[in-house]
């Protein structure tokens, strides 16, 4: 019983560390960017950004990007293989079929 509390309670640490990390990175993003880049060519925006982009928040971002996407993977991998025990392989397949559209 204990195992089974353990399973369920770390699968749910490393979807709500996943969930805080990928938040960071948006607000991260959401910042670096100025606020009619959606509107206007980047040569020609009026606005600035809160903090200016640079290579060290760039490299951060796609740090944090693939430690949360990467947690997210692993905790879905394992919701498959626990849920679908006895035929695993149609589930996989159609899990990354999914996920490529």
């Amino acid at each position: 019983s204990s195992g089974i509390n353990a399973e369920y309670g770390g699968r749910h640490g490393v979807v709500m560390c996943s969930t805080v990390i990928l938040c960071i990175l948006y607000y991260l993003a959401f910042i670096s960017f100025p606020f009619d880049a959606a509107t206007a060519t980047t040569t020609r925006a009026t606005d600035k950004p809160i903090i200016p982009s640079n290579l060290y928040l760039t490299l951060a971002m796609g740090v944090l990007l693939g430690l949360g996407d990467g947690g997210f993977n692993v905790s879905i991998y394992a919701n498959l293989s626990t849920v679908f025990e006895h035929k695993p392989a149609p589930a996989f397949a159609v899990f990354k079929f999914v996920q490529s559209l």
